[in-house]
């Protein structure tokens, strides 16, 4: 198949993309303004732009519909079920359908959801949803501020005690290196307080790498994602699944990687492949992780770049690996 004819068909996948999986956030006009990008500064122009639209291709995106999907699975698998098991456990085994929810209704009277980040971050969103989604009570939220006392001398305490259960659901961690630096104080004084309160951490979507790392910095916590993406989800890593399949035709990673790493250089000098070189192709509904491509989403002046999938940047500087 020639250049011309291998380009429109990619063409044609992309709106099939576009309208079936990407919640028709992108138009024809948007994808040939990013390939416009590709001035052929690495490899020649229709090099440039023929790998660039395989990687177009391979972007996975999760739109509103599926976000709301995984608040609901968060809850349902990683909170709901696991703790309706140990109240099992529990009770002798026991199959008593009133038995086990009185019992968990307690844990959850006695349970505290926090969303990780800042105000306004996307965690404000994503904590938003989990509580509609869920039906859960307002009550039964906090921010990590809310949950500790400073007594001075005498240290730090519970403003509940009663709570003994704290989970903390985050939207996405491609290190964990933001997780742990914003979380690691705070475990740490409320297992100070009383080492039996049970804590959790629950991205909807992680790394292993993150998960791994998170583990090792906060052993006494349930760490657990809805969908965990291995090394075989970095774009260029030699077991990457982008490039098994015969769909790639004359596509190179070689190659591919070349043009991504020139271009992400100009305009995110350190991480050209994305935050810690995490070479992720993932964006969401409500924002793209900069552990993604930057030739994808980067769309901050003087530079001048499109973004096809633009990131809402936050300005904080680098957290220190």
């Amino acid at each position: 198949m020639d250049e011309e004819l291998q380009q429109n068909e990619w063409m044609r996948k992309l709106k099939t993309l576009n309208r079936t999986v990407w919640d028709n956030n992108l138009t024809e006009p948007s994808i040939k303004g990013w390939l416009d990008n590709f001035k052929g500064l690495n490899q020649a122009v229709d090099v440039e732009r023929h790998h660039s639209l395989h990687l177009l291709q391979q972007f996975m995106f999760f739109g509103a519909r599926e976000v709301r999907e995984l608040v609901r699975t968060l809850y349902r698998d990683l909170y709901r079920y696991p703790l309706l098991n140990l109240i099992r456990e529990q009770n002798g085994n026991t199959l008593n359908s009133l038995t086990i929810e009185h019992a968990y209704q307690r844990c959850l009277a006695c349970t505290r959801f926090i969303g990780v980040g800042g105000p306004s971050e996307s965690g404000d969103y994503i904590m938003y949803l989990f509580r509609t989604e869920n039906k859960i009570s307002t009550g039964s939220f906090r921010h990590t501020s809310d949950l500790l006392i400073d007594k001075g001398a005498s240290g730090k305490a519970l403003k509940e005690p009663n709570v003994r259960y704290y989970v903390f659901v985050d939207d996405f961690s491609g290190t964990g290196i933001q997780a742990r630096d914003r979380l690691k104080q705070v475990i740490g004084d409320i297992h100070q307080v009383d080492k039996n309160i049970q804590v959790a951490y629950l991205p909807l979507f992680a790394t292993s790498d993150a998960l791994s790392l998170l583990r090792r910095a906060l052993p006494n916590v349930y760490i657990r994602a809805v969908m965990e993406f291995d090394r075989s989800y970095r774009f260029f890593n030699e077991d990457s699944i982008y490039f098994r399949s015969t769909d790639a035709g004359s596509v190179s990673a070689t190659t591919s990687r070349s043009i991504a790493e020139h271009y992400g250089r100009s305009i995110v000098a350190q991480h050209p492949l994305g935050f810690y070189d995490c070479q992720l192709l993932i964006g969401f509904a409500h924002n793209v992780p900069d552990n993604s491509l930057p030739i994808f989403w980067y769309n901050e002046r003087p530079k001048d770049w499109r973004a096809i999938f633009p990131r809402a940047n936050k300005t904080e500087p680098l957290p220190n690996p």
